[in-house]
């Protein structure tokens, strides 16, 4: 049985991935499959979001394809570790340090530039 955070959660997703749905649309749909797995709504709803041909979340607690097919598109791979570089390790981790040793200098610098304002004095 799927939680009503969990159906909130995923509602958000689906209407930050179609914009074009309506969110209580979504609720609904999700209310019609609450009893199977959170993980497959999910997915289900996901992959139905996917689909440009699919005009309504309605789609979502119907049978079809987004119930069973995988994710097509995947995440972008990490930036390899600072030390990826198995001649010189130690280098390329002490240059990414440096660089943000540096980093955060500047920010510092930025906000010293930059003073908070100050309320206005009391009479």
């Amino acid at each position: 049985m799927m939680k009503r955070e969990c159906a909130d959660a995923i509602a958000v997703l689906v209407h930050y991935l179609r914009p074009d749905w309506d969110v209580r649309g979504i609720m609904a749909a999700l209310a019609s499959v609450q009893d199977r797995d959170p993980f497959l709504v999910a997915h289900a709803a996901v992959n139905a979001a996917n689909a440009t041909s699919n005009r309504t979340p309605a789609i979502i607690a119907m049978d079809g394809p987004h119930w069973t097919t995988t994710a097509t598109k995947t995440a972008p791979q990490p930036p390899p570790p600072l030390n990826a570089n198995p001649r010189q390790p130690d280098e390329v981790a002490a240059r990414g340090s440096a660089n943000a040793r540096q980093a955060l200098a500047m920010a510092r610098a930025r906000e010293d530039d930059d003073p908070k304002p100050q309320p206005p004095p009391r009479s």
